[in-house]
């Protein structure tokens, strides 16, 4: 029976029985074949399983096979909701957002279905969401949800895939791991919801959507742990962030994205004079150089290496090169998109860099950081309405962010609104006095980077506290 489970549990379609007759006969248990079809829109428990004394998997695994190998058109639209946590520590939602993030990013690299972005699916949360509405909304055919939660050293993933139009379940497991099978559990996921989507993986398929994977699935909770810490932009998160992005390198001296978290994280440290600047900047760079020497097809290492050759270096054409790698690498991450277009922007390439920033918005419109580059292009290019329309609409996301207050009276004076332009200047500055900030380029809690600019001239680049590090450092750019 184990034998024959463990061929039923592979990973690869190719590797498990055609069918489930083939699967019963194998098993040569009686009475065995009689359970093997499992009522189709039943989601199996983790008590189910057990107390089935373990026989119960294979009951749910020849389910799984009948349906997805079934006729039927694919489905070819699919959204990933976030996952809930469920752990009892509120930090425990790094494995949740690691997972979501993992099943999009992976489900995304498949060449025949629509995956929605991330940065749009992020904002259905919670447990009260109509899935009908939601489909609507997001016009696709499918949606995955779950639970994780972490307990003890065990790993707890709850899923369900629903078929929108019919408002049914199409599949749902629940697993019960070892948290160091984190990326078996990941693979698995995704293996199945292919399956059931009814596409199937090629060769080149299989591979590429483990082809990132760390040898070390510490190293790969360490790296989950690093981004979202850092990614709260906090001096407590960055803090932790680096700690944890330094842990996983570490212990995995070859995971590039390890290297890439670590080079945001020393980045971040830098822009927020958390870390002198003379020390978290080479380290960052030697850490952005090691994730792409692991690794060139890793997006995110480019990025990190384009941040540190614009912010750091002021090599403009390295920058761009390694943004525009980064996009080509990944075409629907935001962040390089937006950094992309921004530099676009800046070496006034304004057309250009529109259509990528607009694109950014596209895929991620709820982070501030890539609206506000859309802003900065459109000032760019002398289109101060949009400019100002664009100011408005990040105060909506973020009402405490200074740039966008400094950016409003700024596009109001060249409208030739002048006394508005007045009183928007003074509500910025009263905003800057209340936080302790001399305005949008400066922090009186944080060290400035200077250098001088081509033209001779100093130009301050500092942060603020309430923003993101990419958002605060562009909105006093250096300029070439």
């Amino acid at each position: 029976v184990d034998a024959t489970v463990h061929k039923a549990l592979q990973k690869l379609p190719a590797d498990r029985f055609a069918n489930v007759a083939d699967f019963a006969e194998a098993l040569v248990i009686p009475g065995v074949a009689a359970q093997t079809r499992a009522p189709a829109r039943k989601r199996p428990t983790l008590p189910a399983l057990l107390g089935a004394g373990g026989l119960a998997v294979v009951v749910v695994v020849a389910s799984v096979l009948v349906r997805g190998g079934g006729g039927g058109a694919p489905i070819d639209s699919v959204a990933v909701l976030p996952f809930q946590n469920t752990s009892a520590d509120p930090d425990g939602a790094y494995l949740s957002e690691g997972i979501t993030e993992s099943l999009i990013d992976r489900l995304s690299e498949l060449a025949d279905l629509r995956v929605v972005p991330r940065g749009i699916s992020a904002r259905y949360r919670g447990e009260d969401l109509d899935l009908a509405v939601v489909g609507a909304e997001l016009n696709v055919r499918a949606l995955v949800t779950g639970r994780v939660g972490e307990i003890g050293d065990r790993l707890v993933v709850r899923v369900e895939l629903i078929d929108v139009a019919e408002l049914a379940q199409l599949w749902g497991a629940q697993y019960d791991e070892g948290i160091a099978d984190i990326l078996e559990v990941q693979a698995e996921l995704v293996a199945q919801i292919s399956r059931e989507l009814r596409i199937r993986l090629s060769p080149e398929d299989e591979r590429s959507l483990t082809r990132h994977d760390p040898e070390n699935s510490q190293a790969y909770q360490l790296y989950l742990k690093s981004r979202y810490h850092t990614l709260k932009i906090s001096p407590e998160g960055i803090a932790r962030g680096l700690e944890y992005a330094q842990q996983a390198v570490d212990l995995d001296p070859n995971y590039s994205l390890a290297y890439a978290a670590l080079a945001d994280a020393l980045l971040a440290s830098g822009f927020q004079g958390l870390m002198p600047t003379e020390d978290a900047y080479p380290r960052a760079r030697a850490a952005a150089l090691k994730a792409i020497e692991l690794d060139e097809t890793v997006s995110q290492a480019r990025l990190e290496m384009a941040l540190v050759r614009w912010f750091v270096d002021w090599d403009w054409t390295g920058a761009l090169g390694d943004a525009e790698r980064a996009v080509e690498l990944d075409p629907t991450n935001p962040d390089a998109l937006s950094m992309n277009g921004m530099f676009l922007c800046n070496l006034n390439r304004v057309d250009e860099g529109i259509a990528l920033t607009l694109r950014a918005v596209e895929l991620d419109p709820f982070t501030p950081d890539n609206v506000q580059n859309l802003g900065l292009c459109y000032g760019n290019a002398q289109r101060y309405e949009e400019a100002l329309a664009n100011a408005t609409e990040v105060l909506e996301l973020e009402p405490n962010n200074l740039r966008a207050r400094f950016d409003r009276p700024t596009y109001l004076e060249r409208l030739g609104e002048h006394d508005a332009a007045t009183a928007a200047m003074l509500q910025a500055l009263e905003s800057a006095s209340v936080r302790g900030e001399e305005g949008p380029c400066s922090s009186s809690r944080r060290s400035a980077f200077r250098r001088p600019s081509r033209s001779g001239r100093a130009i301050a680049v500092r942060t603020r506290p309430s923003v993101s590090r990419r958002s605060a450092v562009s909105a006093c750019r250096p300029r070439p």
